[in-house]
């Protein structure tokens, strides 16, 4: 006897309900799939998923990176003066910023500056670090600019630390953007294009101490009142402070940026006066046109992180990104991130162990059923 033939329909299907979306979609955050290379210091690693935008900084002057295990900084001889092409230090007042040994939160060297103040000549500790942008920052633009830093300090007055202007100069006025610290009255200001009538009292991050800390600050330029300003502040240890102001004027139609100066000037602000200053720098990166970018951090949530190192991108596309290593003071157990062009990044962690070689992909799906129709 035949039996007849009858069709049977496998179909599998996640036991999550799966949702219909509206024709409105929101883009889609990125998303890590897997990543192969070695993770150790300084090795190649490739990550591939989805949703990484684009990033045209990488391969190209508009990125600027001074970290790495085989970067800038670790390359330099502990005491010379810092030197690298688009840099430059002022030395007027008496100081100078070099390479060294001390204080070194991980690696082999930062890049340092100690002052004192003088009642003559060279009167209160400053050493203006210059980095001339190869391509000038418009009034329709974006720049970020993330670097490490531990300071410290004698006195009270005023801690100048870093602004953006168009003229390789340290004397305030319009057209600039400046972050000052002061230390007994007043916390953190940011003055914008407009000096004499536009601050920000009282925003995070503040200075502590002796303490390594990280500090980004991401500006999107306007001329009139659509530009922002986002400061984020990473304290080892602690959770990650944020400050925002948005619909500013934060440039000037038609004036370009052409520099980005650390200051370090410890001084007098009217209400006092600072007598010694110190400073010290690690991973400085600047990427000018997207805040785009690739951390390894200490926490399977982006939104839990405490510690996190920036990485140097060698390629990037949307759904590839290859980097150099850096682990910084980071050990064993991290995890890996995508910040879009939007300042977006996957809210869960891809986990890695580092000091190891990685060639994974995604897992197995979970919780299947079959059903037969």
């Amino acid at each position: 006897m035949i039996l007849n033939a009858q069709l049977i329909k496998v179909k599998i299907v996640p036991a999550v309900a799966i949702c219909l979306f509206s024709a409105s979609v929101a883009i889609a955050a990125p998303s890590i799939i897997s990543v192969s290379g070695s993770f150790v210091d300084g090795q190649a690693v490739t990550i591939s998923g989805s949703g990484f935008s684009a990033n045209p900084a990488v391969g190209t002057s508009s990125l600027e990176f001074l970290g790495g295990a085989k970067g800038p900084i670790e390359s330099g001889t502990s005491g010379n003066s810092f030197s690298r092409t688009n840099w430059s230090v002022d030395t007027e007042w008496g100081n100078d910023i070099q390479y060294s040994s001390s204080n070194v939160p991980w690696g082999t060297k930062v890049l340092q500056m100690t002052g004192n103040y003088t009642s003559s000549g060279s009167g209160n500790p400053e050493a203006p670090l210059y980095y001339k942008f190869p391509t000038a920052v418009t009034s329709s633009d974006h720049i970020f600019v993330s670097w490490w830093q531990r300071t410290t300090f004698t006195g009270n007055g005023q801690y100048k630390i870093i602004r953006f202007t168009p003229t390789q100069t340290i004397i305030d006025g319009d057209g600039q953007d400046c972050w000052f610290f002061h230390n007994n009255a007043g916390g953190n200001q940011f003055t914008r294009p407009l000096y004499s009538s536009s601050l920000w009292p009282g925003f995070s991050p503040a200075a502590p101490q002796g303490t390594w800390q990280r500090v980004d600050l991401d500006i999107t330029t306007s001329g009139s009142s659509s530009g922002s300003v986002n400061f984020s502040n990473y304290v080892p240890g602690s959770a990650v402070s944020m400050s925002s102001n948005s619909n500013w004027q934060t440039h000037y139609s038609g004036l370009n940026w052409n520099y980005v100066v650390w200051q370090n000037y410890f001084g007098t602000d009217g209400l006092g006066n600072m007598t010694q200053g110190a400073v010290g720098f690690k991973d400085i990166y600047i990427s000018h046109g997207t805040p785009a970018r690739i951390e390894l951090c200490d926490s399977s949530a982006w939104s839990k992180r405490t510690q996190c190192q920036i990485q140097y991108p060698t390629s990037w596309n949307d759904t590839a990104a290859s980097i150099q290593l850096n682990a910084g003071s980071l050990t064993g157990a991290a995890y890996l991130y995508v910040v879009d062009s939007t300042g977006t990044a996957n809210a869960s962690g891809y986990p890695v162990t580092l000091g190891g070689s990685v060639a994974s992909g995604p897992t197995a799906p979970k919780n299947l059923k079959v059903t037969v129709q």
